[in-house]
């Protein structure tokens, strides 16, 4: 305190001292209070600070480069966006890929949900080809976090000992196990399908709720068959669901739903299986997704989907 009080004292004395060296220009006083006010001319005020007896005091210590500088402006892009928004994006990013045998792969898929961000942070995950059966149960393929949904091939009814089938994955952050049903489900010789329904915790107040369909068509299937059986189901749930947002996606291999349903528009653009697009993904909103390719996955091509 004793420091402070004599700098209050130094530095009244000096004003004292600048105010009796520079006289006024003028002098009036109030009509008022009779108070005297006191008038400097602008080149008095710049006289002044040529008066000061010391250089300002700097902490030696302070040193330029230990200075952080905040960058102007903020980052920009779909990507950033999104990651600011968590797990309650506008639309759901969804993780596609023909995995072929999701057995084989479970372990690497927990390791990505567990440390990447694009898997953990994903709305939805869908494969086809998952090659499970009735003698798999859910806990061997199960991943912490998410909902799982699967629709395994009927051997007794395609009349094959292995392969097909699809599943998908929900994220429980983005929504609640209990907001998820199965719509449908379809198991012949010319394809597999599952429908599910959600309701996230957040969605824009243009669409009610998001119906996935997951396919996969074998390559010998009947393909027009096959088309008019996703067609079908598809325009069943249009009709009872018109405000809902509408995603399909698996493997096609040689089909596509371009005449059938022409106001869904496929997204997919880079190539799944070496230079070819045989995993597709149509959604009834145009310009609502894009597509990049992630290699995390060695034995797969999985594409993410980003709004």
């Amino acid at each position: 305190m004793a420091v402070f009080d004599t700098c209050i004292l130094v530095l009244l004395v000096w004003l004292c001292a600048v105010i009796c060296w520079h006289p006024v220009q003028t002098l009036r006083v109030r009509s008022g209070d009779g108070l005297p006010v006191y008038t400097y001319t602008r080149d008095e005020l710049l006289g002044l600070r040529l008066h000061a007896t010391s250089k300002p005091y700097l902490d030696p210590e302070l040193d330029a480069t230990s200075v952080k500088t905040r960058k102007r402006g903020c980052r920009a892009g779909i990507k950033v966006k999104n990651r600011r928004r968590g797990y309650k994006p506008v639309l759901p990013s969804v993780i596609i890929g023909n995995v072929r045998s999701l057995c084989n792969k479970i372990d690497e898929l927990s390791a990505c949900v567990r440390y990447d961000r694009i898997y953990r942070q994903s709305s939805l995950m869908c494969f086809s080809e998952s090659w499970l059966s009735e003698k798999i149960p859910e806990s061997h393929v199960k991943i912490n976090g998410f909902t799982l949904l699967r629709m395994d091939r009927d051997l007794s009814v395609t009349a094959k000992k292995q392969g097909g089938g699809v599943c998908t994955y929900v994220n429980e952050r983005w929504c609640h196990p209990n907001h998820v049903t199965v719509k449908e489900r379809v198991c012949d010789e010319n394809i597999v399908l599952l429908v599910v329904s959600c309701r996230p915790y957040y969605l824009p107040r243009e669409i009610s709720h998001i119906i996935v369909t997951v396919v996969y068509i074998p390559p010998s299937a009947n393909g027009k068959r096959a088309i008019e059986t996703v067609s079908k189901v598809t325009h069943k749930l249009q009709s009872s669901s018109p405000d809902a947002l509408f995603i399909i996606t698996g493997d096609f291999n040689h089909c596509s739903l371009s005449s059938t349903l022409p106001s869904f528009r496929q997204m997919l653009k880079c190539p799944t299986r070496g230079k070819r697009i045989i995993d597709l993904f149509y959604t009834n909103i145009k310009d609502g997704f894009y597509s990049s390719t992630i290699n995390i996955l060695m034995v797969i091509l999985i594409t993410i989907l980003c709004y």
